[in-house]
């Protein structure tokens, strides 16, 4: 298990904060964790949505509360811009809060939040539609306030074999993964390419091991450049926060990591380099070490 140091904003205060076991987000656990808190929360930072019949023409994005005292939580729905910044209203006029109010049911710590999609077939495909909902009022201790929401068309994936995943920030040695390929675009997805590793390597031994993303997502584009969005890569810093791995030039806590977007790019026909920043967005600040490190992909 490699050592790694949270560095950027109050750095040395985390990394001296000593290791807890973690808790997951159930009903039951939620109590516990927010016990005496009448505030709320989302259950993570960043939700990736692939939108797809079966949805309904809805997104459901779950919210938790502390305790019984307070039943509802008011809501505002932001969208991303051409220019990257945050406005009240949709430009491509297709998604929508269905309401700005959530009700949690009695006896209950959990809730969704509903948006929705007008027509699932005006979605682009290969597109990212990015929204961020944030909860307006008291918040739990864990600041998580808001969700930025990036949705998709659900896309129909090929098996092409295993592939070789190099995470020179994460892992000594080379893990391999499925990887499937999109049968509508030069998008590919590798399947929870970070368990297997986590493990060899004495994550999970340690304790600094939680739950990765299930898989990793990204698109070449006609340039041969590389974009993706956050994943998760299970690893927990000091045991307890969770590190996601950010296209660089999304890093926006402190430091300005946009340089590093060149580096995501195809290498050849079978090889990939995606270069990302390795962060905890839950508490939007601090990076891992150098920040932004090389991740390799060969294809079968």
């Amino acid at each position: 298990m490699k050592t790694r140091i949270l560095t950027g904003s109050f750095s040395l205060l985390w990394a001296i904060v000593s290791s807890f076991v973690a808790l997951s987000c159930s009903d039951e656990q939620i109590g516990t964790i927010y016990e005496g808190e009448s505030s709320f929360a989302f259950n993570s930072g960043v939700l990736n949505a692939e939108l797809g019949a079966s949805d309904m023409n809805q997104i459901l994005v779950p919210i938790s509360r502390g305790s019984f005292d307070e039943s509802m939580a008011e809501l505002k729905l932001e969208f991303e811009n051409a220019q990257g910044e945050w406005v009240d209203s949709d430009p491509e006029g297709l998604f929508s809060l269905v309401a700005k109010r959530v009700l949690f049911a009695d006896g209950s710590y959990s809730a969704n939040a509903q948006i929705h999609y007008s027509d699932l077939n005006k979605l682009g495909i290969g597109k990212k539609y990015r929204m961020r909902l944030t909860i307006l009022g008291e918040l739990s201790p864990s600041q998580r306030g808001s969700v930025v929401i990036t949705a998709s068309r659900k896309l129909t994936f090929t098996l092409l074999g295993k592939c070789e995943w190099t995470d020179v920030c994460l892992f000594d040695g080379t893990y391999s993964a499925d990887i499937y390929k999109a049968e509508e675009a030069a998008i590919y997805r590798v399947s929870d390419p970070y368990s297997e590793g986590l493990v060899a390597e004495e994550y999970a031994d340690a304790g600094w091991m939680g739950t990765p993303s299930e898989f990793v997502q990204f698109q070449v584009l006609d340039d041969g450049s590389i974009v993706y969005e956050p994943f998760c890569t299970g690893m927990k810093v000091q045991g307890r926060y969770l590190a996601w791995a950010y296209y660089p030039g999304e890093y926006q806590w402190g430091k300005d990591f946009s340089s590093f977007n060149s580096r995501n790019r195809q290498l050849s026909e079978k090889v990939f380099q995606l270069y990302p920043v390795y962060c905890l967005p839950d508490f939007q600040y601090g990076f891992l070490n150098e920040g932004a490190y090389p991740l390799t992909i060969v294809l079968p």
